[in-house]
């Protein structure tokens, strides 16, 4: 690790994604739900709306054709990086963890107000109890917050 970054606390590799396995059902009821969408859409010649459906169909069809890429994650003691893209760890507000093998495992960290959004890192196999270590002493840590977010669950439950 370059000195630039710090000494390093804690470091695993994850994929870009999970790719779901999506049986003939599955594209099945999203071609019926696009289908029934986009008549809607043509129906009250709302254009936008029927663009905006193509577009979500056509990026699907590039992630779901698209092998994820492997990405490398690391704690140290002046931030985290996240393959080339290093946060320091004052640009970071809190942090929480969802640990609820086999279905999820990840921390959560929200950045500052300049840096608006969630970073969502995949645990995989490593001990949420030395990634917290690591982390606590520069970041602080939401107890309160235990689940994963919305969105997350939709899109985990969904395929997506």
């Amino acid at each position: 690790m370059d000195s630039f970054y710090g000494n390093l606390l804690a470091q695993w590799n994850f994929r870009e994604h999970v790719r779901q396995e999506r049986t003939g059902r599955w594209f099945l009821i999203l071609g019926i739900i696009s289908g029934l969408l986009m008549v809607y859409a043509l129906w009250n010649t709302n254009f936008l709306f029927a663009l905006i459906i193509v577009l979500v169909l056509f990026i699907l069809f590039l992630r779901y054709n698209k092998e994820p890429k492997n990405l490398q994650f690391s704690v140290t003691d002046r931030g985290i990086l996240l393959d080339r893209d290093f946060i320091p760890h004052q640009n970071l507000k809190r942090f929480w963890m969802v640990y609820d093998p086999p279905h999820v495992s990840k921390i959560y960290f929200e950045k500052d107000a300049l840096m608006n959004g969630l970073l969502i890192v995949p645990m995989e196999d490593n001990d949420p109890v030395e990634i917290r270590e690591a982390l606590l002493p520069f970041v602080a840590e939401d107890l309160g917050t235990d689940n994963e977010t919305v969105a997350e669950a939709l899109a985990r439950w969904m395929k997506l």
